[in-house]
């Protein structure tokens, strides 16, 4: 700042224009890590999605063990299929806005004892894809 006579200090235009550009800088570096909320958020759902089936999948095996009424049989070929794995949800359905992924598209229940079915968005610009695993229970 320069000397100037009493009562009359001030900043020059010079600070003035400093002082915006590092808060211009701040604020571009604050709003880009800010700008992938979205996908993260939709990240997020679609794996609490896949967890949901798997926890219901494995209280479905449990039931079945223990011959309670209303277990669903997984045995043979589990198509991995909406309504297949809508059965291990609490509501009963697969959200609006997710859906199976294409592969795999079956779980041969005879030669393994688990396996996967992946959830997707059913938006194409987010590729991410959870993996419920689905608990045979033959």
């Amino acid at each position: 700042m320069k000397k100037v006579a009493k009562g009359q200090a001030g900043f020059t235009l010079i600070e003035l224009i400093m002082v915006i550009v590092i808060l211009g800088i701040l604020a571009v570096a604050a709003t880009s890590k800010y700008v992938d909320l979205k996908e993260e958020a939709l990240n997020a759902t679609i794996d609490g999605i896949a967890a949901e089936i798997t926890a219901g999948s494995k209280m479905n095996l449990a039931a079945k063990q223990l011959n309670k009424a209303g277990a669903v049989a997984v045995n043979g070929t589990f198509a991995c299929s909406a309504a297949n794995l809508a059965q291990f949800l609490a509501d009963g359905q697969i959200p609006d806005g997710y859906d199976v992924a294409n592969t795999p598209a079956n779980i041969d229940c005879t030669s393994v004892s688990a396996g996967h079915c992946g959830i997707k968005s059913t938006d194409s610009a987010y590729t991410h894809t959870a993996n419920a695993t689905i608990y045979c229970t033959n």
